[in-house]
């Protein structure tokens, strides 16, 4: 969390599931809260081929975009799996906010590497044709 000066707060968190919002609460104090239910993802198989591709195509990107190198880095490190990694590439690579959030709606992990992988990969490939932006 990080705290302004006008008493309003940043405040950072990290999901541990996906959950389908039901309704909102009324207003009892100064955040919202919902009541929501709990969705499962579909997990990929052990070692799926498609998060090492995208663990590669990352690392790739880092060579050639120097820029990127330091965002992939973390991104790499923070991840504790395919689904996770996939949700990283979605924060903080995809430019468009409705193809992050569909993205980020997908409950299927093997469909959401496959978006990222094609993502990076299209990156990979702007990399000659300008400056690339990871934040």
């Amino acid at each position: 969390a990080h705290a302004h000066d006008d008493g309003r707060y940043d405040i950072v968190i990290r999901g541990l599931h996906r959950v389908r919002m039901l309704v909102e609460l009324p207003a009892t104090h100064g955040f919202r809260q919902i009541a929501a239910e709990r969705l499962e993802e579909q997990p990929v198989a052990p070692h799926d081929p498609r998060h090492e591709r995208l663990r590669a195509l990352l690392g790739q990107l880092a060579m050639l975009a120097p820029q990127a190198a330091r965002p992939v880095g973390i991104m790499l490190e923070q991840s504790t799996g395919p689904a996770m990694l996939a949700d990283l590439v979605a924060a903080h690579v995809m430019s468009d906010a409705d193809a992050c959030q569909s993205m980020l709606e997908t409950l299927d992990v093997g469909v959401r590497l496959d978006r990222a992988c094609d993502r990076i990969g299209r990156l990979l490939l702007e990399v000659s044709a300008g400056p690339v932006s990871v934040h």
